[in-house]
């Protein structure tokens, strides 16, 4: 019977360890996801503050011809 409850308590332990390894595995892919959101952030402040510029250009240039 002891060798028995060892039996299943190693089981139950190699499903927690599994267990965790697919936490870690989605845990590393998030951080990956969030790298790559980040940088698209990033870019797309920076094409807003391109198009902004252009925009008060315009502004300013019809604000001229006035």
């Amino acid at each position: 019977l002891q060798l028995q409850g060892s039996n299943e308590h190693l089981k139950a332990t190699n499903t927690l360890y599994e267990g965790l390894q697919t936490i870690l595995t989605n845990l590393n892919d998030s951080m990956d996801d969030t790298r790559r959101y980040r940088t698209e952030i990033n870019s797309l402040a920076s094409n807003l503050e391109a198009l902004n510029t252009v925009y008060g250009n315009m502004l300013t240039a019809m604000n001229v011809r006035k």
